[in-house]
């Protein structure tokens, strides 16, 4: 509540956001994101949690000029929530093939929402936990198939964080040929066929090994 209230009385002036909470409110964040057109830098951290990506796309982003984002994002693929699962639901449909299960329609929609922050250098979407710690089953299922080609305008990008998730060739190639101002990405969930591939092509590469 508290965080929605300084959204209600400052948002066409807020520029940088740094904020942690003990217990998630989707309210917060959906503020945050959908009416503070020169925010520049926001973290906002949970402990423990993710925060569901189905909140993040409730409503269209207005923080076009972000350049750096910590919120950690989670999706829980099982979700019963009636009013959870349809946030967004005319955009889920839009993108959403015959037979496409809704939680991979929603991460879709959330990577065309973050597609569209153009000036991101710096990202961490990886939930965080008390202290710091890692929130092992927070990492989200990016792949191509979940609409990670509408990030191929992150061309400013230097550093970024997405946690424990697998990331194929096919991403690896994505990445390497639209993000080239990216300088480190952690990749100590790359699988072994993918270092292998790393390795193979003798070309630089931001990732830490």
């Amino acid at each position: 509540m508290a965080v929605q209230m300084l959204v209600e009385h400052h948002h066409q002036t807020l520029q940088d956001v740094d904020i942690e909470v003990a217990r998630y409110d989707e309210g917060s964040i959906i503020e945050l994101l959908s009416r503070c057109p020169r925010l520049l830098y926001l973290r906002f951290v949970v402990e423990g949690v993710g925060v569901d990506v189905r909140h993040a796309i409730a409503r269209p982003w207005a923080c076009m000029k972000l350049k750096k984002l910590k919120v950690g994002f989670s999706l829980d693929e099982k979700c019963q929530n009636e009013e959870l699962l349809n946030m967004a639901s005319e955009e889920k449909e839009a993108v959403g093939g015959p037979g496409r299960e809704e939680h991979g329609k929603a991460l879709t929609v959330f990577m065309m929402r973050l597609g569209q922050l153009t000036q991101l250098r710096k990202v961490n979407l990886y939930p965080l936990g008390y202290f710091g710690e890692s929130y092992s089953s927070g990492a989200l299922p990016l792949s191509m198939a979940n609409g990670f080609a509408h990030l191929d305008q992150w061309t400013r990008l230097e550093k970024l964080n997405f946690g424990p998730c697998p990331l194929g060739i096919p991403e690896l190639q994505f990445m390497r040929q639209h993000w080239t101002s990216l300088k480190t990405l952690p990749s100590a969930h790359l699988l072994s066929e993918e270092r292998r591939w790393l390795s193979s092509t003798k070309l630089p590469h931001p990732f830490v090994l």
